[in-house]
């Protein structure tokens, strides 16, 4: 099979050496701060067979939003938001500049945490895309709710980060459906982090080689849920609405938000593969979610594809891939023709400066007293 790619990840260092690892050869990083990807291009460099990446930076954001209060919690060094009495298209420059090869805005108001967090109104949305787009950049919006992922299908952007969680009775949510598919908008569902958020894990999913090689350390995040009260009334309607979406013919990519809580790096794309499969959609969709799609919305020479000419990035499976697992019987990585590592049967040990997880709470999901 094509190698695997994750649509929506937050590098750290130790991260893209490792995930070809678990068949994941190029990843999408949703948010990093120029600090962090000086220190993940330095690691392409020293690890060459390292999974490819492209980063949106920073992003837009705005005063007191999210995901400003992660300076706070000391993962990221000071970054800039946006001031709306500014110039948007001076910022979406300034962004493009640092390296963001595509742009992300954020519209998290924290109404499924109960918080209220500013966010940017529907003309910086619209300001924001078509400053993008005049320079060939697509704009992707992180929501959780249906009004928020209304502003953003409604003022331009090509593709939502996360699938909403609805309300009950929700007519926003179907109204969102609809437009999401008239207007052509990509969904990157992270329905592994989603369901950590709402305090349902799934490490369970772990399974074949994948299972063996999550080491102690990374096993133990994947226990450390957003929240410790779980919510599966609001986890049946997300799946309903990813659902409705597939049915709908909007394009879904698999995605996982690692390394938010309880989501594994590498290895959880694997899960996203099994939960994608248990809203009901068909193996060749799913298939396409995790390769093709994600690799032609946002890499180049066939990332995703086997096709002559291309990067030569390949997963060799242990049988026939029919069963919602079955991804996870790794029995070869190639890139760019090189076996990464053809005895992916035995357990592998990090070096203790590059294994230690991410495990800081989610700042918008934060963990039930």
């Amino acid at each position: 099979m094509p190698g695997f790619v994750d649509a929506h990840m937050h590098l750290f260092p130790g991260f893209v050496s490792r995930l070809p690892a678990f068949g994941v050869t190029a990843a999408v990083d949703m948010f990093s701060t120029p600090n962090v990807l000086d220190a993940v291009r330095r690691e392409s460099v020293h690890h060459p067979l390292s999974a490819r990446w492209m980063s949106a930076g920073v992003g837009v954001s705005v005063e007191g939003g999210h995901p400003r209060q992660l300076i706070g919690q000391g993962m990221y060094e000071a970054f800039p938001s946006l001031d709306p009495a500014g110039s948007v298209a001076e910022f979406v420059d300034a962004r493009i500049d640092e390296g963001s090869a595509f742009l992300k805005v954020f519209l998290e108001a924290g109404r499924v945490a109960g918080q209220v967090l500013p966010v940017p109104d529907a003309d910086i949305v619209r300001a924001v895309c078509q400053a993008a787009h005049r320079r060939g950049l697509r704009v992707i919006a992180h929501v959780t709710d249906a009004a928020g992922g209304l502003v953003a299908v409604r003022n331009g952007v090509d593709g939502l980060a996360h699938a909403v969680i609805p309300g009950p009775d929700d007519a926003a949510a179907e109204e969102l459906v609809r437009e999401i598919a008239e207007r052509g908008v990509f969904v990157i569902p992270t329905l592994v982090a989603i369901s950590s958020a709402l305090g349902i894990g799934h490490g369970e999913l772990f399974a074949g080689t994948v299972a063996r090689r999550v080491n102690q350390a990374w096993t133990a995040h994947a226990r450390h849920l957003g929240r410790t009260t779980a919510d599966p009334a609001a986890w049946e309607r997300t799946q309903r609405f990813v659902a409705e979406l597939a049915c709908a013919g909007v394009q879904l990519l698999a995605g996982t938000d690692a390394a938010f809580p309880g989501v594994v790096p590498g290895a959880s794309l694997h899960v996203e593969v099994a939960l994608l499969q248990s809203c009901g959609l068909p193996l060749d969709d799913v298939l396409t979610a995790v390769t093709s799609a994600p690799g032609s919305l946002f890499f180049t020479d066939g990332v995703g594809r086997l096709v002559p000419g291309g990067v030569g990035d390949v997963v060799v499976i242990d049988g026939d891939p029919q069963d919602q697992l079955q991804t996870q019987r790794l029995r070869a990585v190639v890139m760019a023709g090189a076996v990464v590592t053809s005895d992916l049967d035995a357990a592998v040990e990090e070096p203790a400066e590059r294994a230690s997880p991410v495990t800081a709470p989610s700042p918008i999901f934060r963990r039930s007293p």
